[in-house]
C-alpha cells in the first residue's frame, strides 16, 4: 500500500480551507454555544438598562441595588447592564453567524449524503437507484491510494467482505466504487443540532423584539402595578415577610402577591429570591428588601423636632417617613434648630446575621461619622437633649420582565449540544471507495475520507486492513 498526499486532483489544504475547516468544528460550535449560554444567563441575573433609560444609562444605574451594584466597576466595563447592546456579545453572535454559515452548508451535505445512502443501501438491495459518485463534500479529503493485485470485480468483492466484517454497510455507485458507511444515522447529528440552533435563534430574535424588563419597584401591602400596555394583568402584593430565627438571624425572606385580571384574582403565588413567580410569561423576581424608616424626634423641652429629609420639611409633627432608593442608599436627615446632619445606612445582613439599620451623627468640619445606634427594630436614641424615636419597617424589591420563547432559546441550545454530544461519541465513519484498473491484471483503489468526518486515525487503520485483505488472500 503506498500515500500520495499530493496526488494530482487531490485539492491542497490552503490557509482558507483550514480556517474553513476549524470554523466548521463542533468544539469551535460548542465553545460559542456555551459562551452564549452564560451570556444568556447574566442577561437574566444583572439588571438591564430598560428602553426608557437608554438616553440615560448612567441615572439609572446610580438607582440600581444589589450584590452587582456594588461591584459595578468590572460590571460596567464589560458592558453587562447593556448586555444584548455590547460590541462583544454583538462579536459573539457574528462568529456564530459565521459557524452557523459554514454549518449550514455541511449540514446540508451530511443531511443529502446521509439520504443517498439510504437510497444507496435500496439499490444494494435491488430496490432503488444507485446514488452517483461522492459530492463536494469529500472536498479536502486525504487521499489514500492502496494498490490490489486483483481484478476490479473481484477486488470489490474483498471489499465488501472486508467492510462487512468490520461492520461497515454499503451502497453501490453508477462507476466502479462504493460508499460505506458505519453508524450512519449518527450523520443526522450535525443537521439536528442546526436545526436545533435555528430554533434558538428564533427564539432569540423574539425576546429580543419583545421581551422587555422593568426596573425596581418596592411595594407596600396591597400597592398595585399594571404588567404593560399590552397586557391585561395587574400584579399586588399582598404581603412580605421576613423570616428570623429565635436569635434574630435571618433565615429568608419572601413576598407573597396575586395577579389581577380586571378586579379579580388570576393566580395567588409566593416570590423568593431564585423562585420568580411566572404567569402567562411574565415574571415577578425578588431582588431584594429595602427599610422604610418612620422618625420621630423631641427636643429638651419635649417639643417635636423640625427634621428636612430630602428637602421636605416634617412640620410641627417632628415625624418624618425616610424611604431607601436601594440597599446602598444613605439617605441624609438635617435638624435645622441643631444644625444637625443625620446620616442612616442599611446593613442587609451584619456581622451578627441580622438586618441592621445605622444611625450615624455628622458633625460640622468633621469627616468622620459618629456612630449613634443600630438598630434591628423599633428603637430609641439619645443624641444630647435630642431624643428620636425610630420604627423600622422592611419592603420588597420586586422585579417585572417578559421573556417570550425563552423555552425555544434554551431547548434549541439544550437539543443542539445533545446532537453534537451524541454525534462526537457515535462517531460516524465514512469512506468513499473507487477502484480503477492499474497496472497488469491489478486495480487500485482510492479511499476518500469526508473531512468534516476525519477525527482520529481510524481513516489510516481502515486502509492498512483492506490493504492486508487484498494482498495476503483473506
Amino acid at each position: 500500500m503506498s500515500r500520495e498526499p499530493e496526488t494530482p486532483g487531490a485539492p491542497h489544504l490552503e490557509p482558507l480551507s483550514i480556517l474553513w475547516r476549524v470554523v466548521a468544528a463542533p468544539q469551535t460550535l460548542m465553545v460559542l454555544l456555551g459562551l452564549i449560554a452564560l451570556a444568556l444567563v447574566a442577561g437574566s441575573l444583572i439588571p438591564q438598562v430598560p428602553p426608557q433609560a437608554v438616553a440615560d444609562p448612567q441615572a439609572w444605574l446610580a438607582n440600581q441595588s444589589g450584590f452587582f451594584s456594588r461591584q459595578s466597576g468590572l460590571v460596567r466595563a464589560l458592558g453587562l447592564f447593556e448586555l444584548y447592546r455590547s460590541w462583544w456579545f454583538r462579536l459573539l453572535l457574528t462568529l456564530t453567524g459565521l459557524t452557523l454559515f459554514v454549518w449550514t452548508v455541511e449540514a446540508a451535505g451530511l443531511a443529502c449524503l446521509a439520504w443517498r445512502l439510504g437510497r444507496g443501501h435500496e439499490a444494494a438491495e435491488g430496490r432503488g437507484t444507485a446514488p452517483s459518485v461522492p459530492g463536494p463534500w469529500f472536498g479536502y479529503a486525504p487521499l489514500v491510494q492502496i494498490p490490489s493485485p486483483l481484478p476490479v470485480e473481484e477486488t470489490l468483492i474483498r471489499l465488501r467482505d472486508r467492510l462487512a466484517r468490520s461492520r461497515y454497510r454499503w451502497a453501490g455507485l453508477s462507476v466502479p466504487g462504493m460508499v460505506a458507511v458505519r453508524r450512519g444515522g449518527a450523520l443526522w447529528a450535525q443537521p439536528a443540532a442546526w436545526a436545533a440552533l435555528l430554533v434558538a435563534l428564533l427564539g432569540l430574535w423574539i425576546v429580543g423584539t419583545w421581551g422587555w424588563q422593568g426596573g425596581d419597584w418596592q411595594p407596600v401591602p396591597g400597592e398595585v402595578r399594571v404588567v404593560g400596555p399590552r397586557f391585561r394583568e395587574k400584579v399586588r402584593l399582598e404581603g412580605f415577610d421576613l423570616h428570623l430565627a429565635e436569635d434574630g438571624r435571618l433565615q429568608d425572606y419572601r413576598s407573597e402577591i396575586a395577579w389581577l385580571e380586571g378586579e379579580l384574582v388570576a393566580r395567588r403565588a409566593v416570590v423568593r429570591t431564585g423562585q420568580p413567580a411566572l404567569f402567562r410569561g411574565i415574571a415577578v423576581r425578588q431582588v431584594g428588601y429595602v427599610p422604610a424608616v418612620t422618625i420621630h424626634g423631641q427636643d429638651a423641652a419635649g417639643q417635636p423636632l423640625l427634621i428636612q429629609a430630602g428637602g421636605t420639611e416634617t412640620g410641627t409633627s417632628g415625624t418624618a417617613e425616610i424611604e431607601f432608593p436601594s440597599p446602598e442608599a444613605e439617605p441624609l436627615l438635617y435638624l435645622p434648630a441643631q444644625d444637625l446632619f443625620l446620616v442612616l445606612a442599611f446593613e442587609p445582613l451584619d456581622a451578627e446575621g441580622r438586618p441592621a439599620l445605622h444611625l450615624d451623627l455628622l458633625q460640622e468640619g468633621e469627616a468622620e461619622r459618629q456612630p449613634l445606634a443600630v438598630l434591628h427594630g423599633r428603637g430609641s436614641v439619645t443624641a444630647g437633649d435630642l431624643r428620636l424615636e425610630l420604627e423600622v419597617t422592611y419592603r420588597p424589591i420586586l422585579r417585572l420582565d417578559y421573556r417570550p420563547a425563552m423555552g425555544l432559546v434554551v431547548g434549541g441550545l439544550i437539543l443542539a449540544v445533545l446532537a453534537l454530544a451524541i454525534g462526537q461519541i457515535a462517531s460516524p465513519r465514512l469512506v468513499g471507495l473507487l477502484v480503477s484498473a492499474g497496472e497488469g491484471n491489478g486495480s487500485v483503489i482510492q479511499l476518500l475520507v469526508p473531512a468534516v468526518l476525519k477525527e482520529g486515525c481510524w481513516p489510516e487503520g481502515l486502509a492498512a486492513r483492506l490493504g492486508e485483505a487484498l494482498t495476503d488472500g483473506d
